[in-house]
């Protein structure tokens, strides 16, 4: 069933429906057994714990105190299942660099890194998940029963002023993440307008059937800055951890060749991801705010 919201329903029928089906597919995520469908299971349940996120931040003026305690719930959550996925994803970002620089004479380097690499990933995966998973199948089963009484305190037929609202604070978010990353160009700054770009990708994909032929690229544009700027992540964290324990990567020609090449993929991803950062966030949060609340009265008039 569709992840978007649609207008001729109740607002909180839908938030419900929403979120019951992404509960439901993230607690049969966890039920993988071990391996790699392990490994994957915990990537999807993840992604599902982010839009569960960002679904409540949507229409979290609506009741404040189940956004504020389901939140820290699902970001608890996927903090408990990151340690494999997250070793994986700097093997993923290292072989992403060797394929975007295929003529670079690399070989050696990349193998070394990757030695190392897996040797953390597998040493990661010995550890046993299984009462992380346990646990976090707990909270989410205790979370659905949470939204079966969801309900969302606002004005009758105000539905719309609500998810415009929650749409321009994550706008406005995004506007201050960006200013703050065009200043320091810094790991942190540039961490937290991906984070709010996943958002806006997010609330994108929720109201697309208010616009489809123009949410649905916005939403397609939003998820690539957002994957672009978790690539440059992905080196920073590299790099970070090739500086702190060099002599584990290979010798120092082999690092240096390394982090080259990831200087010069950061500065594409960086150019790229800002420029449509300049974009995606140029209008104002109040102007946002009235284009959405006009679309979901739009959509409820039936045009």
């Amino acid at each position: 069933m569709s992840s978007s919201i649609r207008p001729a329903k109740r607002l909180d029928t839908e938030i419900r429906r929403i979120a019951a089906a992404q509960l439901d597919k993230a607690i049969a995520d966890l039920a993988a057994p071990a391996g790699p469908a392990r490994e994957e299971g915990i990537h999807e349940a993840r992604k599902r714990l982010k839009k569960l996120r960002g679904l409540i931040r949507l229409v979290r003026a609506g009741h404040e105190a189940f956004y504020a305690a389901e939140n820290a719930r699902y970001r608890d959550a996927a903090r408990r299942l990151s340690g494999v996925r997250d070793r994986t994803a700097l093997i993923e970002a290292l072989d992403a660099l060797d394929r975007r620089f295929p003529k670079a004479d690399a070989a050696a380097a990349f193998a070394a890194v990757r030695t190392e690499l897996e040797r953390r990933r597998d040493r990661a995966a010995d550890d046993d998940m299984a009462d992380a998973i346990e646990a976090t199948v707990r909270e989410l089963k205790i979370a659905r029963r949470q939204f079966d009484g969801f309900v969302l305190e606002h004005p009758r037929g105000e539905a719309g002023a609500l998810l415009a609202a929650g749409f321009a604070d994550t706008h406005a978010r995004g506007r201050k993440a960006l200013a703050a990353a065009r200043r320091s160009l810094g790991v942190d700054d540039l961490h937290d307008l991906r984070k709010q770009a996943k958002y806006q990708s997010m609330h994108y994909r929720f109201l697309r059937d208010l616009w489809p032929e123009l949410l649905q690229p916005l939403q397609k544009i939003a998820f690539t800055l957002a994957d672009e700027l978790g690539s440059d992540h992905d080196y920073a964290v590299l790099r970070g951890e090739i500086e702190a324990e060099p002599d584990r990567f290979g010798a120092r020609r082999e690092r240096e060749a390394i982090l080259v090449l990831m200087d010069r993929r950061q500065a594409e991803l960086r150019a790229s991801a800002l420029a449509a950062a300049d974009r995606l966030f140029a209008e104002k949060p109040g102007a946002m705010k009235r284009r959405i609340r006009h679309l979901w009265d739009l959509a409820n008039d039936g045009g």
